[in-house]
């Protein structure tokens, strides 16, 4: 038991020495969780987090991390279970906030935006809230309300990478060229070179510079031995978009051999614009089937592609010409989606 005050007095100093190092030892775990977050080691961060919350299991700091982290590597039921555990020890605002990033990381954005508004009607307040909502209107093609989200959060806090990083992807959004590179311009100042030089590349692509976006796609790859997500996927599409076929099918491998587990609709959807690439349009229809999200851009974007191939390439059965033929008026006719801007992979944009 803790003597008055919170001390140990009634303890011999060997004990004492050992409580305090232990506890010395924890808030290092917490911080490490933190730490290797931000550095997108989502992996460690799980493992040290795991430690650290049988350490202090109602320490709200950790868990919150290891929510975090369970939701990057897409272990969907930790996180949602870690999050039930968090309702009996943490404020609601803290709650809803993480069922809010739980559901953007899943593609709920319109549950997602719920979510944070309970979480500001609980009293979170800040620039998280601000961005979190920006990056949720940005994926709902809503770019009124998603510059209005992001101004907020510049206010707030105009040094915050993240913050500037969502800046330059809604002004690539809506065209803004000259924007898009003002905002690169500030996140260059506290953004490591390897993620500002992806999305620089990223907003090059954008901006149909094909050439130059390779160039510094393979700048930032090259800053790590094993590159995010992200970064790696964004070379692979750069190198299909200039005709590096060989170098795209070899990066698409080592996409897979590091992150088989992550984001399996992206991975498909690089092997389908390499399929196509290469005039393998059967291929690539195949390939499409395994896409879960088939509301999503990219998917159309496939499909439209893979189908005019193959109706003009191909031999097919009246029945089937038919039938893709119609599958692609369909596609060509829904005007509530932008499938004439590039194949962009909006989902390896995201911000953490």
């Amino acid at each position: 038991m803790l003597g008055r005050g919170g001390s140990y007095s009634f303890m011999n100093p060997k004990d004492k020495k050992l409580i305090e190092s232990t506890k010395h030892l924890a808030n290092d775990l917490i911080q490490l969780t933190e730490s290797l977050y931000h550095q997108r080691k989502y992996t460690e961060a799980i493992e040290v987090g795991r430690i650290a919350l049988k350490e202090r299991p109602r320490n709200v700091k950790v868990r919150s991390w290891l929510i975090k982290a369970f939701v990057q590597e897409e272990q969907w039921q930790e996180a949602k279970n870690h999050i039930e555990s968090l309702r009996s020890i943490a404020p609601l605002r803290d709650v809803y906030y993480l069922e809010g990033f739980y559901e953007r990381k899943h593609g709920n954005f319109e549950k997602a935006i719920d979510a944070y508004q309970s979480a500001k009607s609980y009293g979170w307040q800040g620039v998280a809230v601000s961005r979190e909502l920006a990056q949720c209107y940005l994926m709902l093609n809503n770019l009124e309300q998603a510059e209005q989200y992001i101004k907020e959060a510049v206010n707030l806090q105009r040094d915050n990478r993240y913050i500037l990083d969502l800046w330059v992807q809604i002004a690539s959004k809506k065209g803004d060229e000259e924007a898009a590179y003002d905002a690169l311009n500030n996140l260059k100042v506290i953004d490591k070179p390897i993620f500002y030089h992806h999305r620089y590349s990223r907003v090059l692509l954008q901006f149909k510079h094909t050439e130059a976006a390779l160039d510094h796609a393979r700048k930032a790859v090259s800053f790590e031995d094993r590159p995010p997500f992200e970064v790696l996927a964004h070379l692979i599409d750069c190198e299909i978009e200039n005709d590096q076929l060989l170098e795209a099918e070899n990066n698409l491998i080592r996409l897979n051999n590091d992150y088989g587990h992550r984001r399996n609709d992206v991975r498909i959807g690089l092997r389908c614009k390499l399929a196509i690439a290469q005039g393998n349009y059967r291929d690539a229809l195949d390939e499409s089937n395994r896409i879960e999200d088939k509301d999503s851009y990219f998917y159309k974007r496939i499909r439209r592609d893979a189908l005019s191939g193959e109706l003009q390439q191909s031999a097919l059965p009246d029945n089937v010409r038919t039938m893709y033929e119609e599958e692609l008026s369909g596609i060509e006719n829904e005007k509530s989606v932008d499938i004439y801007g590039g194949f962009t992979l909006l989902d390896i944009d995201d911000v953490s």
